[in-house]
């Protein structure tokens, strides 16, 4: 069990963020069928032990420039995981406005 601070971002935000990388290569090859994950929205989170290595994976995607629509956070989630059947699972357990 991890628990963490996060604030999400509305769907157009995320929606937004979706078609760009639907054109990067990894996008475009799981469109395709290819054997490749990306990430599904509803989980855009990193596990802070793990903070270091996305960072590198970070540097290496395309999206340097990427400028997706502002957007306000309006409250600040503490959230848990827990590995479930090796996927993690979500769980909100508190939120305060921001």
């Amino acid at each position: 069990m991890r628990l963490f601070v996060a604030v999400y971002p509305p769907v157009e935000a995320v929606n937004h963020l979706g078609a760009q990388v639907a054109r990067l290569r990894v996008g475009a090859a799981a469109a395709t069928g290819a054997r490749v994950r990306l990430v599904d929205p509803a989980n855009l989170a990193r596990p802070g032990d793990r903070m270091d290595e996305a960072d590198v994976e970070a540097d290496r995607v395309v999206l340097d420039d990427y400028q997706g629509p502002e957007w306000p956070a309006t409250e600040l989630l503490l959230m848990r995981s827990q590995a479930r059947s090796g996927r993690p699972r979500y769980e909100r357990l508190a939120a305060w406005p921001l």
